[in-house]
């Protein structure tokens, strides 16, 4: 049986760039989940939050580790990639993805997709909470992942999080 979810944009200023130059309403949605386990849909809108940020999700790591598979129904997606050694980030990838483009998040890295366009975005994933959990809790206590990707005039541009010391460079994955 399929449900509904939805983050609202006062629940993404935990992990906003510029969380107070965030125009929209708290109670306003962020990105809705229709969750049907091996079939969940993701649906966001085209808007900014503060910053000039892309629309995105809150960003997750799977417990255990676990690969999950992502295909664009609709629009333009991208997906910040962050593995761990520790307490410490390791490596960062972002990855751009069109229609039709299925990707899978390799196992042991935390994933944040985001809007990248000027429409909607709707994916389709894999998730199956039966192999695995999504564990939100040091994406809040650093407010985000390690760059926090902002609409520039030519494309866009990674911003580094200060709540992570020694972050590696962001390798972009084309």
């Amino acid at each position: 049986m399929a449900f509904a979810s939805i983050r609202k944009i006062g629940e993404m200023k935990e992990v906003a760039y510029k969380s107070q130059d965030i125009s929209l309403g708290d109670d306003e949605p962020a990105y809705f989940v229709i969750r049907k386990p091996g079939r969940n849909l993701t649906i966001f809108a085209s808007y900014r939050l503060g910053g000039g940020e892309f629309p995105k999700t809150y960003g997750h790591f799977h417990v255990p580790p676990y690969e999950e598979t992502y295909q664009v129904l609709y629009g333009k997606a991208a997906f910040l990639l962050q593995k761990m050694d520790g307490d410490k980030v390791s490596e960062v990838i972002f990855k751009v993805l069109d229609v039709g483009d299925t990707f899978t998040v390799p196992k042991g890295y935390g994933h944040v997709m985001l809007n990248m366009g000027d429409d909607y975005v709707i994916t389709m994933d894999d998730h199956d909470p039966a192999h695995f959990d999504n564990d939100y809790e040091m994406v809040k206590q650093k407010r985000g992942f390690g760059y926090y990707i902002i609409e520039k005039k030519e494309g866009w541009e990674a911003v580094p999080n200060p709540n992570y010391p020694d972050l590696p460079p962001l390798k972009e994955d084309a």
